[in-house]
């Protein structure tokens, strides 16, 4: 994520989102990281919004995995 308004710069990869997939049975088990808001002024409301971003995002990609399925 690049935010040329943030006072600190984080180093890349500091602030970011991982996506990890695992086998889990018959079904796959989506995980979702998010990085280290800490390190910038405002990093909770920035936290926040990702939380709230990771959740309506699995829901998509559930969705999406289940059509090609």
């Amino acid at each position: 994520m690049n935010v040329s308004n943030w006072e600190v710069k984080p180093n890349e990869g500091d602030v970011a989102y991982n996506y990890q997939l695992k086998e889990k049975g018959d079904s796959t088990l989506l995980k979702i990281e998010i990085g280290d808001f800490s390190l910038i002024k405002d990093g909770k409301m920035y936290y926040d919004a990702s939380v709230e971003f990771a959740s309506d995002s699995k829901q998509i990609i559930k969705k999406l995995s289940e059509n090609l399925g």
